[in-house]
């Protein structure tokens, strides 16, 4: 009897350490400013940044260089300090003179 229940926990023990250590080794994303970004990597470098990644749309740009996650983060941060909104008007010469728009109206056609 307790060669069987010696048995039995050796059997246990060495099926734990050969499974465990898969379950406790996460898919790890080891994503920094860096990392270039690429089409494998975009979900998880948009998460990083707080990006949803069901809101990306994919475009092609040809002829870019590899850009990394710095790029990004500066041109986010870049992009944060514009204005959402600008208010006033514009000159612009016309076929008939200069005529005065407002910023709101000609960007809405």
């Amino acid at each position: 009897m307790l060669k069987k229940v010696v048995s039995f926990c050796l059997v246990f023990c060495m099926v734990f350490a050969l499974v465990v250590p898969g379950y406790a080794q996460e898919k790890e994303t080891s994503i920094s400013s860096e990392t270039v970004i690429t089409e494998d990597n975009i979900s998880e470098v948009l998460e990083y940044l707080g990006i949803d990644p069901n809101n990306f749309i994919k475009t092609d740009v040809a002829g870019t260089s590899a850009r990394t996650v710095g790029d990004l983060e500066k041109a986010i941060k870049q992009a944060k300090k514009l204005p959402s909104e600008v208010n006033g008007k514009v000159k612009s010469k016309g076929f008939n003179g200069t005529a005065d728009k407002s910023v709101a109206s000609a960007a809405s056609r």
